[in-house]
């Protein structure tokens, strides 16, 4: 009997830690951010984790450079959550603040103050 009950333990125990390895090889990383964003926004990140990016708002002009001024990364052993605020430092028009959470390879916006950006 005892046997049976250490087996049973043993069992769960494993199945936790599989369980455990493979959510957390689907936790969302900085790359995963970046192609979410350049797919939202339709813009181009320039650098590896979006905290400069650039779009160009009408045809023919100049692409806008936007550089976050203030924000947060929290990454969990399995949400990633993203509070950011950019800012275009020429023209105080473009601007666009964010809340965002990912899990797995999801990912939902939660909060968002826009002004000056097409959103796709």
């Amino acid at each position: 009997m005892k046997k049976k009950v250490w087996l049973v333990v043993l069992s769960i125990f494993l199945l936790i830690i599989v369980c455990t390895v493979l959510v957390s090889k689907q936790k969302p990383g900085d790359q995963d951010f970046v192609s979410w964003m350049e797919n939202m926004y339709e813009i181009t990140c320039l650098d590896y984790n979006c905290s400069t990016f650039e779009f160009t708002h009408a045809e023919g002009k100049e692409p806008i450079v936007m550089q976050t001024v203030h924000g947060t990364y929290s990454p969990g052993t399995f949400v990633m959550e993203v509070d950011r605020q950019y800012r275009n430092l020429e023209d105080s028009s473009y601007y666009l603040d964010i809340e965002v959470n990912g899990f797995l390879s999801d990912f939902t916006l939660e909060e968002e103050i826009i002004d000056g950006i097409p959103k796709k």
